[in-house]
């Protein structure tokens, strides 16, 4: 095993820390299988933009253990949040970072912090039906678009397509706003990036999810609509961004580019100290780390962390083992 994971070292350029946890995976592994089949249900509370990514995750999982079933109840980042502090759940996949008075909140109910785990980067894509001439965007301009407040400093509202093309074929048409609902945690990353923290314009149609969002611009020739690129679908096009005019293009897809619109995905875990989890939520957590779990998260469109952020879960297996 050793010599397998020095070729994973030197082959795809994982982490020391990741291995360390792929070698923690491979001694455990075999004893628990050994002892006993795995079964029983696996719930989690929260993000939409991770559910497509947990699905995948469970479902390479469940052909090795098929006696575990999946509950996921995807009502967005806040009920994550809700489910943990009120201790109905004890994994809650985010898309956006616990804030300071849901961690306080979580920590007076239970007399205890809740564990943090950073999952992937994650790359919110802007996207336009494929009829769309526009191929780009500058964060101003997208600001312009979904914000009333224009906080980056364009001097009038965009609120039809041939303010931004020269097409006579779009010149009478508006811009149809498609954005996620505000429990979302999509939602608020997108106001904190790309509107600096304005304020939405009122005609914004909200959806309750990513899937909706894609089939809602897919389905309407002059809309515009953000979800996580893990959402990507031919059916839609995305656009590329702009910092600034003359700063270079960036593609949501572009791994080798800073992207503008770039966030953390996160996986909150209602863990006691020095009690372990139960024995399928545990399997699960080391499958998701494991090579083909890496694998599955890269082949979703989103990306692996970088070497430090793996120190925390490989602290997270080695208490569960412990």
């Amino acid at each position: 095993m050793k010599e397998i994971l020095h070729f994973y070292y030197k082959a795809i350029g994982l982490s020391k820390h990741l291995l360390l946890l792929l070698l923690l995976v491979s001694q455990n592994t075999l004893a628990a299988d050994k002892t006993s089949s795995l079964n029983g249900v696996i719930s989690t509370v929260g993000s939409d933009t991770l559910s497509r990514l947990i699905s995948q995750w469970s479902e390479a999982f469940q052909q090795q253990h098929p006696q575990i079933l999946l509950e996921l109840h995807t009502g967005g980042s806040s009920s994550a949040a809700t489910a943990l502090i009120s201790g109905t759940t004890l994994l809650a996949p985010m898309s956006r970072r616990m804030s300071s008075q849901e961690s306080r909140q979580f920590q007076a109910n239970h007399g205890y912090n809740v564990t943090e785990v950073p999952l992937a980067e994650d790359r919110i894509a802007v996207f336009v039906h494929p009829d769309n001439p526009l191929s780009h965007l500058t964060l101003t301009q997208l600001d312009a678009i979904f914000s009333s407040t224009r906080l980056r400093g364009h001097p009038t509202a965009l609120s039809h397509w041939n303010q931004l093309q020269d097409s006579a074929a779009w010149s009478n048409r508006h811009i149809a706003v498609f954005s996620r609902s505000v429990t979302s945690g999509t939602y608020g990353d997108f106001r904190e990036l790309a509107l600096a923290g304005g304020d939405f314009i009122n005609r914004l149609i909200e959806l309750p999810g990513s899937i909706a969002v894609v089939r809602g611009v897919a389905a309407t020739e002059n809309a515009i609509g953000y979800a996580s690129v893990a959402y990507r679908d031919p059916s839609i096009k995305l656009l590329s961004l702009q910092v600034q005019t003359s700063s270079p293009l960036s593609h949501p897809l572009d791994t080798l580019t800073d992207y503008p619109l770039a966030r953390t995905l996160y996986l909150y875990i209602n863990q006691p100290p020095d009690t372990p989890l139960p024995a399928h939520y545990h399997a699960w957590l080391r499958f998701i780390f494991s090579a083909e779990g890496q694998a599955i998260l890269q082949a979703s469109g989103l990306r692996p962390l970088p070497v430090n952020q793996y120190e925390t879960q490989l602290q997270i297996f080695e208490a569960a083992a412990s």
